[in-house]
């Protein structure tokens, strides 16, 4: 069958007080006993159970029309719902026969009826349960909110918002370290909104920009396009939410909401790159762009080659022999000694395992060192020249690493660096595999040659 939740069998609710009726009605079976009415106060916090000697709520109970009448009725008007039910004990029998007894009516109608309102009121109980939906079959709590639950300890397990805080910040809303979610609806023409009225916490304070997250519709709202007043209103100064517009404003940690923003694209950015028939219009080409940019006769004749033109442009006899390149302005012009000279170094002076060997530059010219080293196959080695401002490294600068790697006969390589007049230049530190010094046996000096030039 299809349970109904808005029928009951033994209660009624009353949610519209009017603050000045004294007596409210029972419809369900008569009670056997008067002690068997229950009244239910609920004020906002939840439903509440009224003794009939309560101070606020005393009531009194005529079993013979099923009536409740209170003592005070104004003061029952402040509660927000008001519940009579009926409530049989089943822990006892109301009624026992003994063989050979007389058997009244009154004790046969209170032995059946004591079943037939205990099964009355579980059915009431079991509409208020969360039941599985005869539609779809899953669990159907009718928008009321479950309470007084237990925080998750499985992945596919319902949690609490006491829990969901703390995942995301934890605290009270009056720092703003818990989100707060409020929800309004755009008119059209209001653009600014209460967060303390919206959310129906009247703590909220001292909000800056940073930590308001805005949605008007699908589009989320930048800091650049609202502002904040008085610590909690929320100001669209260059928008205004249409009619119908949801919009959702969403309170969270400044840290949390800046970081989310940054990874946003930006509205205006989009809308800045925006391909709009304004756009398009401003790069339209018309008739007087075509014309202005059209190949004619007149054009053709100004571009023309002509025997003028190439006549202004030729090289003559004369302009070639004043730029030609000849022997002696090579040798004169770079002054460069057409032969080099060889120190006497040995290959200890080039060897080094800790700091190299240096030698001063002082022939007033650039100098270009070149060293020519043989590498036995099978080895690693790393060569570094350094060129420096003075003795000891001042000023350095290193010629990049070479590495190399024969793998069958020896390999002859060539450096060469450029050292200025009165720098030094620090000779060849070679290491081996992984930064040790190698066997120099390995390694031959084939010779090292100075070359100088003018400046």
């Amino acid at each position: 069958m299809t349970l109904d939740s808005t029928t009951y069998y033994a209660r009624n609710t009353y949610s519209t007080l009017s603050g000045t009726e004294y007596q409210y009605a029972f419809s369900g079976g008569a009670p056997l006993a008067a002690g068997h009415i229950k009244v239910d106060i609920d004020t906002g916090a939840g439903w509440e159970n009224k003794a009939k000697t309560d101070t606020t709520f005393g009531w009194s109970v005529n079993t013979v029309n099923s009536t409740v009448t209170f003592d005070n009725d104004p003061s029952v008007a402040a509660a927000t719902q008001l519940r009579i039910r009926r409530d049989t004990p089943m822990d006892e029998r109301l009624a026992d026969f003994e063989s050979g007894g007389t058997l009244p009516q009154s004790d046969l109608d209170t032995d059946s009826l004591q079943a037939f309102y205990g099964i009355q009121e579980i059915l009431d109980t079991f509409y208020d349960a969360m039941v599985l939906s005869d539609v779809d079959g899953r669990w159907e709590a009718r928008s009321i909110e479950v309470r007084r639950g237990a925080d998750a300890t499985a992945g596919t397990s319902l949690t609490t918002l006491s829990q969901v805080q703390a995942l995301i910040g934890g605290g009270n809303n009056a720092t703003l370290n818990s989100p707060i979610i409020a929800y309004a609806t755009g008119d059209g023409s209001t653009q600014e909104f209460d967060l303390r009225a919206l959310s129906g916490d009247s703590t909220i304070s001292g909000v800056v920009n940073t930590e308001v997250f805005c949605w008007v519709g699908s589009e989320f709202i930048l800091y650049e396009e609202r502002s904040i007043t008085d610590g909690y209103k929320v100001n669209f100064t260059n928008m205004t939410p249409a009619n119908g517009d949801r919009i959702l404003f969403a309170l969270l940690p400044a840290t949390v909401a800046a970081v989310y923003e940054e990874n946003l694209v930006d509205t205006p950015a989009i809308r800045d790159s925006a391909v709009t028939s304004a756009k398009i219009l401003d790069l339209t080409i018309a008739t007087g762009d075509i014309a202005a940019l059209a190949i004619t006769e007149a054009k053709l004749a100004a571009l023309s080659v002509t025997n003028g033109k190439l006549g202004l442009l030729a090289v003559d006899t004369g302009q070639l022999a004043a730029n030609a390149v000849t022997s002696a302005k090579t040798v004169a012009g770079l002054n460069k000694t057409p032969t080099y000279s060889t120190p006497a170094l040995t290959k200890e002076d080039i060897f080094s395992t800790g700091s190299p060997g240096e030698i001063q530059n002082s022939s007033g010219k650039l100098r270009e060192v070149s060293i020519k080293l043989r590498v036995n196959p099978g080895t690693r080695w790393e060569f570094q020249l350094q060129v420096s401002s003075g003795s000891g490294g001042g000023g350095t600068t290193a010629i990049p690493a070479q590495f190399s790697y024969p793998t069958s006969g020896n390999q002859l390589y060539t450096f060469k660096a450029l050292v200025p007049d009165t720098w030094w230049f620090s000779m060849l530190k070679v290491t081996g595999p992984g930064g040790n010094p190698e066997d120099s046996a390995n390694v031959t000096l084939e010779g090292v040659e100075y070359c100088d030039f003018a400046h």
